[in-house]
């Protein structure tokens, strides 16, 4: 996973606990932080997304463009 600093250019972060959290760009790519946000690594950039909701410990939900929900194990 390419590790990059991203700071300030999300638009819908969430955090699991204080160190892993992932979040979407404007254009709609997810990136995993695994140290709190200080850097980021794409996750997934062929599929595009709208939000995220973390729904337990290990398991967030996020919404495709396509309006499709999609789990993600963390």
């Amino acid at each position: 996973m390419l590790r990059t600093e991203l700071p300030g250019k999300f638009r819908s972060t969430v955090f699991k606990d204080a160190t892993h959290g992932i979040a979407l760009d404007c254009a709609g790519i997810m990136f995993e932080s695994n140290d709190g946000g200080a850097t980021w690594g794409k996750l997934e950039d062929t599929v595009r997304f709208d939000s995220i909701v973390f729904h337990d410990a290990t398991n967030a939900w996020v919404v495709t463009r396509n309006a499709e929900l999609v789990r993600v194990k963390l």
